[in-house]
């Protein structure tokens, strides 16, 4: 971990994916000469385990989404999304695990960008990729834009992984596509889990 540097000023422990509006994941299409975002974030849930102070530190990352929620902004072309290509009724979750940040260095006052290796499960099979982002603790300002509890610490993850689809089950629909890699497109808003106080004895 020599290219990991940078640190948060945020608790450790952990920090929960929450339902949001500024929580989704985006594919980004290129089919048949046209080009639109596939966008997914019903269900969306997910956990980071780690301590923001030192990033070297063992940590843990998974996030999922339902595939049925997927939205192309035409009624038609999300379900032959849902059930032709993601095939959501036999696989109803996508699901990202963190495998080993790779680097990390300082953005700013309150923010890290990093490099990271991991798994994504679709359709059935299982997928390694890599994928390049910001972590960014929130100001009080950011917190009250977002409308969040203002008690409580919360970060924005932002990240971009490229998926090969030779290597999942769109490899069989790979000619109604356009290139050989599916962009994807990560937003997710992480609030602080707080440890339960341990009752006084009376």
């Amino acid at each position: 971990q020599d290219g990991v540097t940078g640190a948060l000023d945020a608790p450790a422990g952990r920090w929960d994916v929450i339902v949001h509006p500024g929580s989704a994941i985006t594919a980004r299409v290129s089919a048949g000469g046209e080009a639109f975002d596939a966008r997914l974030a019903g269900g969306i849930a997910g956990t980071w385990t780690g301590d923001p102070h030192d990033l070297r530190a063992p940590m843990a990352a998974t996030v999922g989404v339902d595939a049925a929620s997927v939205d192309t902004g035409i009624a038609m072309r999300s379900k032959s999304a849902r059930d032709d290509y993601l095939r959501a009724a036999e696989f109803p979750r996508l699901e990202f695990t963190l495998d080993r940040l790779i680097a990390a260095r300082p953005d700013g006052d309150r923010r890290v960008a990093f490099r990271a290796a991991g798994t994504l499960a679709m359709i059935g099979g299982r997928v390694a990729v890599e994928v390049t982002g910001t972590l960014t603790v929130l100001d009080d300002a950011a917190r009250a834009r977002l409308d969040l509890d203002p008690a409580a610490p919360a970060m924005l993850a932002v990240a971009d992984l490229s998926v090969p689809i030779a290597a999942t089950a769109l490899a069989d629909d790979a000619g109604d596509l356009d290139g050989d890699h599916l962009p994807i497109h990560v937003q997710l808003v992480l609030v602080h889990r707080a440890t339960p106080t341990a009752p006084e004895s009376p």
